[in-house]
């Protein structure tokens, strides 16, 4: 198994001032989460999704979540919320949360799909040890801290995409009677809708993904191999070969978590050909002639790449393709001349198409001119020979 980069992202963490003159929060409790999702309370579930381990190095990543701006309404007379807050009542803070995602976890624990894993945790109960002296609505924000700016404790080329989404959290406190609090916690969505029924948790996904940082021109004759994070070659073969011929290739990649909403680009060498944009899901065909390169740059491992060419009659086909620095045999049970799939890894990912024309080979036939000459002195010789034998029989 790959080495983990112990590397975390850095959270803004400690106290947030909550509004209306209300207490702080506590600090955020040391946890790492949880895969067994709790039986009960409020807590916070979180769902990662990044490239297959089997593809890249996953780092460490810590996701922290806060309450704040906490409020205290009274209840009315009905023995409903109040519409007023109250700020001469303190509100207790609610301890933050961290969960933690590392590479063993998501290689042994997260589901792989697609060339993409995804696993989920939680946190524990975030009212857990809060204690409410007074009754009412006690109403907090739970949102995601977004780090953005600690982003540079990421690996080279790694990034996060945080989840924005923001929660409402009313806990309802009131007396049983006998002295003694009764509390009731609601949750509710960012567009102020109450949440299902049995839902105790509020959810946040994120996705990490890493490019290629270090990219070399594929244009480059030393490095032909490294040009792109993903190219195709053609080469032709055989004495009938023609090497200005097209041949046609079709393109997709799949729509997965890492790539879908995203576009990118293959371009063209020797000679260099219009650009083709391709939009994961939707298959894009182009032509190659010998020696020339398709290539895509920056896209992330855990995507998926299929490329297939047109047959053509007159060609042997056969590719050697290379994903993730691992090449597909030609005696893989899967293996096929004319397509080639594979999911995207930090290493080499790379296709070359290779046709053999199927004519025998070629053996010249006739007089070729650079011959002429030779051929003009052996004619000329004969001519003489026979001249003088013809000459001498008749004076005999």
């Amino acid at each position: 198994m790959k080495k983990s980069w112990m590397k975390k992202i850095a959270f803004t963490a400690g106290a947030l001032a909550l509004s209306l003159g209300v207490v702080g929060l506590k600090a955020n409790a040391a946890e790492t989460g949880s895969t067994t999702e709790p039986t009960s309370g409020v807590y916070i579930t979180k769902t990662l999704i990044t490239p297959d381990t089997d593809v890249a190095d996953i780092p460490t990543m810590t996701f922290q979540f806060a309450a704040h701006d906490g409020k205290y309404y009274p209840f009315t007379s009905e023995g409903k919320q109040n519409a007023t807050a109250d700020s001469t009542v303190t509100v207790p803070g609610i301890p933050g949360k961290s969960i933690s995602f590392t590479h063993d976890e998501m290689a042994t624990d997260s589901t792989s799909t697609d060339g993409t894993a995804t696993l989920t945790k939680f946190s524990s109960d975030l009212l857990a040890g809060v204690k409410y002296t007074q009754v009412g609505v006690y109403e907090y924000v739970i949102s995601e801290n977004d780090a953005v700016d600690e982003e540079a404790d990421l690996p080279e080329g790694g990034t996060v995409t945080y989840d924005s989404t923001t929660y409402t959290l009313r806990v309802w406190v009131t007396n049983d009677g006998n002295g003694s609090f009764i509390v009731t916690p609601t949750l509710v969505d960012s567009e102020g809708n109450k949440l299902g029924e049995g839902v105790n948790g509020f959810t946040f996904t994120n996705k990490y993904s890493v490019e290629n940082t270090n990219i070399v021109d594929p244009t480059d004759p030393t490095n032909p191999d490294t040009g792109a994070d993903f190219w195709v070659k053609k080469l032709v073969a055989g004495d009938a070969a023609d090497i200005n011929k097209d041949f046609t290739y079709t393109m997709t990649i799949p729509e997965n978590e890492l790539t879908k909403d995203k576009t990118y680009t293959l371009m063209f060498t020797n000679p260099v050909a219009t650009e083709v944009t391709v939009e994961p899901g939707t298959p894009v065909t182009y032509t190659l002639k010998h020696n020339q390169i398709a290539y895509i740059k920056s896209i992330t491992p855990g995507a998926q790449v299929t490329v297939a060419e047109t047959d053509d009659a007159d060609y042997d086909e056969a590719n050697k393709a290379i994903f993730n620095g691992n090449e597909k045999l030609t005696t893989d049970a899967d293996y096929e001349p004319l397509k080639a799939t594979g999911t995207l890894g930090s290493a080499a990912n790379n296709v070359t198409y290779t046709n053999t024309h199927k004519g025998a080979e070629v053996t010249p036939t006739g007089i070729l001119m650079n011959n002429l000459p030779y051929v003009a002195l052996i004619v000329i010789g004969g001519l003489g020979l026979g001249f003088y034998v013809m000459n001498k029989r008749r004076n005999a």
